[in-house]
């Protein structure tokens, strides 16, 4: 008979730690998909913030390019060394975002738009194209001036 207690005890005890480990199962199983679903809703949340920053990116862009075109008008007006370094910095500005959001995470954000993605591309090669025409004429004050209308008409 005592080999029937031992076994009885036996019985218990696996019963009770089979149901402890099936317990720790579920909580396991219930864990893992707590934080499946935690993550996805933070790269939802990242996904929309990187292209929140985009679209800030973009609209910082034309504000510099605006600046742009305003300082080669008053370059114009009154063609100073001071109006002229500002038309090459603020060119600079333009062409430094451009650059950014050209290897950025716009580029990898919008790969699904095929206009946008040409849009980008020809003003990425515009950019180009005055990047080459502003370095040329910046040799001296008196180029860089009789360019400045040129520079407007792109």
């Amino acid at each position: 008979m005592p080999h029937l207690r031992l076994s009885r005890w036996t019985a218990r005890g696996l019963g009770r730690v089979n149901g402890v480990l099936i317990g720790l199962a579920l909580l396991l199983i219930m864990t893992t998909g707590y934080l499946f679903f935690s993550l996805r809703d933070r790269q939802h949340a990242i996904e929309e913030s990187v292209r929140e920053d985009a679209m800030w990116a973009v609209f910082q862009t034309h504000r510099e390019a605006s600046r742009f075109v305003e300082s080669i008008l008053a370059a114009q007006m009154q063609p100073t060394r001071e109006a002229l370094d500002k038309v090459s910095l603020n060119f600079d500005l333009v062409y430094s975002r451009v650059a950014l959001l050209r290897t950025g995470v716009f580029t990898a954000s919008f790969t699904g738009a095929a206009d946008l993605q040409s849009s980008a591309e020809r003003a990425y090669r515009a950019i180009e194209d005055l990047a080459a025409r502003v370095d040329a004429v910046k040799t001296t004050e008196r180029t860089f001036v009789d360019a400045l209308p040129d520079l407007l008409g792109l």
